[in-house]
């Protein structure tokens, strides 16, 4: 075999790859025959070959080995980058000179892929881990199962960990699965007592726990565990390697700690941690890191589970320790550390509410998000760190853009994690906790119920055994209890209880979200006690509440919450026993001033200690009458109002409880509190919310502006009071023409601000309106969306510092004084009506000033029920409703006796509908509408004044403009004999005049004679008949007609187009109200849904009067009365000074009828040419005379109640 072997190698050129092979061959046969036969010669000989080997490879030696040099300098941390550089390019040139066939290419692939792997490493650079996999599968090529065992293993092995790593970055699965099988492969060819088992056993359960956090298959994670335990019987103590194998047994212990909770994985894993560090000092290794985070990491865990600040503040020292030294294993590594510390600095800031621990653990998170090259789910872990500290930082000092960031942050890093990545739920659990926050910065319900979903689901994944399943159970619990406080349903009250309760059977004693339980169900049982006055759940809150308390560190910044719940719950226990022990009430306050030292400025949660100190001295003062309870009580209130860093909506609400102490005891700190109310509202809905959103949250306040009207009114400053009510009435409308003001006089000053301030003011409107062509409730906002209204608003309001430091612009956009509302009365006097449970009132503003018409015995379920009954009567139809109820008839003869009106004429069930109406507008006349008309010294007359009605709360719900004695023959006598109603949604409305009449006029007609949804209206046709007769010749000049059918259907857009030309539009179609979300109340047209949020978007320059001939176009929103949220009222948004519109459903072929009076007499007016040039100021009297000829004729009230007349 030598002789063939030897007479190939001197057939093959030199420079021949195989002769180099057969030359290497040659040295170990020869030295096997000197072995056998000790002759020198043939030592001499073997000699011979291997030098004529090594000379013929000698070029591709030089290169391997300078390369290989530089590598094990950088792998020890002594080169640089460059020198990195120099070693890759130097083993490149080595491989090139090593062809496929070279005996000897698979080291120098496996050390080119070894470089590689380790540039990956330091820079994150996924090109070199993909060159380094590549050369690694080549490498396995070369060594095919007939190459011994050994070789092949460390291929396996090295290709393994190369895919491994390949899945940390890309989290692509597939490489994952092919990892664990090749290294199950490679520990197959290393059976024990092979040396490098150990290592081959500690890659694959690295592996095999990476795919427990994909699959959360609990067999992967024991099976990983088992491999660690089998590697770490096989070293000896002394192997460098044993602290690798240590740290990934911790690491899965963890997992599975994370998975059972079971305390002895939890101790196990320090005492792994533990161990490594001390092996790392022994050997004297340069690196510590991924030992000191791991043992940080151990420590910290048990820190979340016992609350022993030692193991924090440990852990803090490893982890700052760990990244004085570079990583081991690339990027990730260095974002795990920022991450671990920024974690511990948070949990430190939770215990000592230390600014700076919260500052410098949002860096950390920074810094981690900025590391180049980490995986997607790394990526996810370190948004939701960074997410939930911006929500602490923000609730701790109110910074909106915090609230704004994280946001963002954790939306994003939902969409990061996949459905089964273990994680999710910890992404959830901190958007849920964010969307609480927001509900409780504005009021947004749909915030709340956000919240509630997200903490489900969290739940459903949380097994029983989970460590972690309390702290989410008693989370969904504590979002349940405030929507109860919310909706008051007694189902969700009970399932927070029968939570908490839960949560508390299955947490540990020593866990530290026991504190945290034993809160949350001390505030759900003092909420059933409040519900069913059971003195057993308000003894057992109490007695949470104390072991709670004391379980709570004195340095903890819970220790305020605590504290406070506790304080709070004594003063229950006080009110309970009648105000007769006082020791419970000074315990309870000690406690409340401690909570408050606790929870300094600018904390967001000091308002709720202030308002409880407020609460608790207010409550002394009831039963000691002690001056110095009162004044501490008031001055608490103030405090509690005026603490800007307080969530604007407990501000609200707080100065509401002021105002309630404050009129209790005669105290003019009401007027106060009511004014700093009013100061409130327009930042309550601020513009940077979309119109949806802001609607929505509105709903909250609706009785405000009444209160603080009738306290003004109270204290005799009725000026005040109108323009409390002009303030808090129509805010949503208010705000919205803060965007479209007349800049006539600006552009005279200043041009250039006059166009900053409209481009500015269009962009914020485009972006406010983004959410409302929805048909569904206010749903959640993207960040986004957030952040450019954000920015959309500080850029308006700078352009607008700017026009209010210009001369004469100073108040510019600021809320008008009464000498400007005064205005509104110009043309007649507008009649102001108020109520709220402290009583009613009519304030009657003219040229002259302000009349206050007290309502002594009209009280606010008077109205309530007078709203009801009109309803009611509204929505009566068919035979089976012309009889009134008997409960009807009973509750008209109490509201007549009560308000001093007179009975019904007609016994009991014998009223049909006409009648019931009747008897409805001569109560509403006699109670409100007479003695305004007696005020104002109104006469009859056939050609009677103007008169303005701005009705709030429960009076929007009337037919003031009908009141009356109807077929009473010798008393009969109704409103519309001594003045012409109007109505407005605000003395704003009425400030700023129509065009002038223009006898160049354009009528848009919409005529929608057959309806895609409902029935045909072929009356319409006739409207529009009526329409043409009274229009001037020719009538193509001014009509333009949009008549739909289902064959040509009249779109949307058509109709927007037409509004933005026309003077008068005329609208003869359906209409709807969506009384779920009244933005998407809409006129039908044949096309699509004409709604309130694309009219809104509409701004016309040439309108003044609109005719809505539909159902519902002025019927306004039960849960918002005062903002006027129907179409009409969109109308004039638009840019119509007048509109015409219905309460209710209106009859078909009534609408001609109306039609023609109508427009009979708006055209009658000329001008000095002659020309006929319809005056929206005479709309009004058109509607006026209109509507008294279907009356005359004898129609059914309910046919000609409908119609009502708003603005100019």
């Amino acid at each position: 075999m030598e002789d063939d072997v030897q007479s190939i190698a001197k057939s093959l050129p030199i420079g021949q790859p195989l002769r180099f092979r057969y030359l290497l061959f040659l040295w170990p046969l020869l030295w096997d025959r000197f072995i056998r036969t000790g002759a020198r010669e043939v030592l001499e000989e073997a000699s011979k070959y291997f030098q004529k080997a090594t000379r013929e490879d000698e070029e591709a030696e030089s290169e391997y080995k300078e390369g290989i040099d530089l590598l094990k300098d950088c792998q020890r941390g002594k080169g640089d980058s460059e020198d990195l550089e120099d070693c890759i390019s130097m083993l490149k040139r080595s491989l090139e000179l090593r062809p496929p066939t070279h005996p000897i290419r698979t080291t120098s692939l496996g050390t080119l892929a070894s470089a590689l792997f380790l540039k990956y490493e330091k820079t994150g650079s996924l090109p070199c881990l993909d060159q380094a996999i590549s050369l690694r599968r080549e490498a396995l090529a070369l060594r095919s199962s007939p190459f011994p065992a050994t070789g092949r293993s460390l291929c396996l092995h090295n290709l393994a960990q190369c895919l491994s790593t390949s899945f940390d970055a890309r989290e692509c699965v597939a490489d994952l699965e092919e990892a664990i099988q090749l290294q199950k492969e490679a520990v197959a060819l290393r059976p024990a007592p092979n040396k490098k088992r150990p290592l081959a056993l500690t890659i694959l359960a690295i592996a095999l726990r990476q795919s427990f956090t994909v699959t959360n298959d609990p067999e992967e994670l024991d099976e990983s565990m088992s491999c660690c335990r089998e590697a770490l019987e096989l070293m000896p103590h002394s192997d460098s390697g044993r602290t690798t194998t240590l740290g990934n047994l911790g690491t899965a212990l963890r997992a599975r700690f994370e998975t059972k909770g079971s305390t002895e994985d939890l101790e196990e894993m320090v005492r792994m941690a533990e161990q490594a560090l001390e092996m790392d000092y022994l050997a004297e290794r340069s690196s510590q890191f991924s030992k000191m985070h791991n043992l940080g990491v151990a420590l910290t865990t048990r820190f979340e589970r016992k609350g022993d600040v030692r193991d924090l503040e440990r852990a803090i020292n490893l982890f700052r320790g760990a990244l004085e030294h570079p990583p081991a294993h690339g990027p990730a590594e260095r974002a795990f550390a920022f991450g671990s510390l920024a974690s511990a600095l948070g949990s430190r800031f939770e215990l000592t509410g230390s600014a700076s621990d919260l500052s410098e653990s949002i860096s950390q998170f920074e810094k981690a998000l900025k590391v180049e090259g980490i995986s997607q789910r790394t990526m996810a872990g370190s948004m939701t760190n960074l997410g939930e500290s911006l929500r602490k930082r923000y609730e701790t000092t109110g910074k909106v853009t915090d609230l704004d960031r994280a946001f963002e942050l954790l939306q994003q890093a939902l969409e990061l994690r996949s459905p089964n990545d273990r994680n999710r739920p910890k992404t959830m659990t901190a958007l849920a906790l964010l969307h609480r926050t927001m509900y409780q910065q504005r009021g947004d319900f749909s915030s709340l119920e956000e919240a509630v979903q997200l903490h489900r689901a969290v739940c459903k994944s949380r097994p029983l055994n989970h460590p972690e399943r309390p702290y989410s159970l008693s989370n969904l619990a504590l979002t349940l209890k405030e929507r109860f406080d919310e909706k008051r349903e007694e189902a969700d009250l009970e399932e927070a209880i029968s939570t908490l309760q839960e949560a508390l059977s299955i947490s540990a004693d020593d866990s530290k979200n026991q504190v945290l339980i034993l809160n949350n169900l001390a505030l759900v049982l003092r909420d059933r006690f409040n519900n069913y006055a059971d003195r057993d759940d308000l003894n057992a809150a109490v007695a949470h509440l104390w072991k709670a308390d004391n379980l709570t560190p004195d340095a903890s910044i819970r220790k305020s919450g605590t504290t406070l719940n506790l304080a709070v719950s004594l003063q229950f226990l006080f009110k309970e026993t009648g105000h007769t022990d006082l020791a419970t009430c000074d315990q309870s306050i000690d406690l409340l001033k401690k909570a408050l030292d606790l929870c300094p400025p600018p904390h967001v949660d000091r308002i709720s200690r202030l308002h409880s100190l407020a609460g608790a001295f207010s409550t002394r003062w009831a039963a000691t009458s002690d001056q110095g309870n009162r004044t501490l009580a008031l001055e608490y209130f103030r405090q509690a109002s005026t603490y800007e860093p307080g969530h604007i909506l407990l501000r609200l609400k707080y100065t509401k409880d002021w105002a309630n102490f404050a009129r209790s005891i005669n105290d003019p700190s009401e007027l106060e509190a009511y004014s700093i109310s009013m100061d409130l509202l327009p930042s309550f809905a601020s513009l940077e919310l979309p119109v949806k959103r802001r609607q929505a949250v509105l709903s909250q306040i609706k009785d405000i502006a009444c209160d603080a009207a009738k306290c003004a009114i109270s204290y005799g400053n009725l000026e005040l009071a109108a323009v409390f009510l002009s303030t808090g009435r129509s805010v949503f409308w208010s705000q919205a023409l803060q965007l479209r003001p007349p800049l006539g006089n600006l552009e005279a000053k200043s041009p250039e601000l006059a166009q900053r301030f409209r481009a500015a003011s269009q962009k914020l409107e485009k972006s406010a309106y983004e959410d409302s062509d929805s048909s569904s409730k206010p749903s959640n906002l993207s960040f986004d969306s957030m952040s450019t209204a954000r920015s959309l608003v500080d850029d308006w309001q700078q352009v607008l510092t700017e026009i209010r430091a210009l001369e004469g612009f100073e108040t510019f956009l600021r809320p008008k004084t009464f000498d400007e509302l005064q205005e509104s009365a110009s043309n007649g006097p507008v009649v102001l009506l108020t109520s709220s449970l402290n009583g009613s009132d009519a304030l009657i503003v003219t040229t002259e000033g302000v009349k206050h018409i007290p309502y002594p015995q009209l009280e606010y379920h008077h109205l309530a029920t007078y709203a009801e009954l009109f309803t009611e009567f509204l929505s009566a139809t068919g035979e089976g409703s012309k009889k009134l109820t008997e409960n009807q008839v009973m509750q008209l003869e109490i509201l007549q006796q009560e308000t001093r009106g007179a009975r019904p004429a007609q016994g009991r069930n014998v009223m049909n509908l006409d009648q019931r109406f009747k008897s409805l507008l001569k109560t509403i006349w006699m109670a409100i509408v007479r003695p305004i008309v007696v005020a104002l010294g109104l006469s009859k007359s056939t050609n009677p004044p103007r008169l303005w009605w701005c009705p709030t709360g429960l009076f929007v719900f009337l037919p003031l403009h009908a009141a009356g004695i109807y077929g009473e023959s010798t008393r009969a006598e109704c409103l519309t004999d001594y003045a012409i109603s109007s109505y407005c949604t605000s003395l704003q409305d009425l400030l700023h005049p129509p065009l002038e009449p223009d006898p160049q006029f354009k009528l848009l007609a919409v005529i929608q004679p057959e309806a895609v949804r409902g029935s045909n209206l072929p009356m319409t046709l006739k409207e529009l008949e009526k329409i043409e007769a009274h229009l001037p010749s020719p009538v193509d000049k001014h009509l333009v007609k949009q008549v739909g059918t289902k064959s040509s259907p009249t779109t949307v857009d058509e109709v927007l187009t037409g509004l933005t030309e026309a003077t008068i539009a005329h609208f003869g179609c359906h209409g709807k109200q969506n009384t779920m979300n009244p933005l998407q109340s809409c006129l039908l047209l044949s096309g699509g849904e004409l709604s309130m949020s694309r009219i809104i978007r509409c701004q016309t320059s040439k309108a003044t009067l609109a005719y809505l001939s539909a159902c519902e176009t002025a019927k306004s929103d039960d849960a918002s009365p005062d903002e006027s949220m129907h179409l009409a009222a969109t109308m004039m948004f638009a840019g119509f000074r007048g509109v015409v519109g219905t309460l209710c459903e209106i009859r078909d072929e009534d609408a001609p009828v109306i039609a023609d009076g109508f427009y009979r007499h708006l055209f009658l007016r000329r001008n000095s040419n002659g020309d006929i040039a319809p005056d929206a100021k005479d709309a009004a009297a058109a509607l006026h005379f209109a509507v008294k000829k279907l009356r005359d004729d004898g129609k059914e009230i309910r046919r000609w109640i409908p119609y009502v007349h708003f603005g100019i």
